[in-house]
């Protein structure tokens, strides 16, 4: 559980997957729109993406060509209230 606590840890405090997580939050979005939205490389935005997506901190859906992504904010509560435990 720690290493899960310190790996969310490590995403969140990145500026860049911030403002992914932020431009993911109400909908979902394809990298060219995360792209545009955060004004990063699209190489930048889908190497953050992928380690967001292996802490489960962001979905995937499939539509057509594309991929797209949105805020899994089920994933976000349990690792506030995950770490907030890990205090008391």
């Amino acid at each position: 559980m720690i290493s899960d606590l310190v790996e969310c840890t490590k995403a969140l405090g990145d500026k860049t997957r911030l403002e992914i997580l932020y431009a993911c939050r109400s909908q979902w979005r394809s990298v060219r729109e995360i792209v545009h939205q955060v004004n990063v490389s699209q190489p930048t935005v889908s190497h953050h993406l992928a380690a967001l997506l292996k802490l489960g901190l962001v979905k995937a859906q499939t539509k057509g060509r594309f991929t797209l992504y949105l805020l899994n904010q089920e994933r976000l509560r349990q690792y506030c209230h995950d770490l907030l435990n890990s205090f008391t």
